[in-house]
This record gives C-alpha cells, sequence and structure tokens, in this order.
C-alpha cells in the first residue's frame, strides 16, 4: 500500500504507516528581520514572538523542495523562514528501507526579548 499526500505528486509519501520521517542534519537558523525588529523599536516592545510555517517535500537525496508559505508570522520574518529552511538538508526518509519524498512542515520560531 501506498501512502500519497499530494494527488499531484506520484512519489510524494506521508509519513507513518511504514514511511520514517526524514531527520534533519543541518538546520540553519533564520535571522530575526529589520522590518520586525523596527516595529518592535516603534511599538516599544520589549518582547517579541512569532510563527511562519514552511510546508516542504524532502527530496530522496534529503533536500528540500517545493517550499510554501502556510502560516505567516509577518513583519519580514517569513522571508526569513524561508530562506533558512531551504538551507536545511535531511536524511532522506526510507520506506521498506529505500528513501522516498515526503511532505512535510516545518515551524520556524521567532523570539526577541
Amino acid at each position: 500500500m501506498q501512502l500519497k499526500l499530494h494527488p499531484h505528486a506520484d512519489d510524494i509519501y506521508k509519513v507513518g504507516n511504514g514511511v520514517k520521517s526524514p531527520r534533519a542534519r543541518k538546520t540553519p537558523e533564520a535571522k530575526f528581520s529589520d522590518e520586525a525588529s523596527m516595529m518592535m523599536k516603534e511599538k516599544h516592545l520589549s518582547s517579541f514572538e512569532a510563527v511562519s510555517v514552511i510546508g516542504l517535500t524532502v527530496s530522496t537525496e534529503g533536500n528540500p523542495e517545493d517550499l510554501c508559505l502556510l502560516r505567516a508570522a509577518g513583519y519580514g520574518l517569513d522571508r526569513q523562514a524561508y530562506l533558512a529552511v531551504e538551507k536545511y538538508r535531511f536524511k532522506p526518509a526510507t520506506f521498506n528501507g529505500k528513501a522516498v519524498a515526503v511532505r512535510i512542515f516545518i515551524e520556524v520560531n521567532f523570539r526577541q526579548y
């Protein structure tokens, strides 16, 4: 039985039911944007938290592909999240011992105190 996440992508799996998730090997941290820093200064905020959610396919080589923004943090942070996630590297997901492409979601957290 093959598990698919997206009806238009024949070779993209969903983690679970025998599909083992990819493991992150390189996860560069997203930078806090200048726009968010300016907003904090203008609003006299001493702390700020936000989350961007990026959807992506991890290829059979462990590279991120087809990145898309699923939940926006705003203030230029989403671009920073995208730039960081596109540099991620993974040990690929497997199904029956064979590397497979999977669709996953990554939450990129931004905190400034």
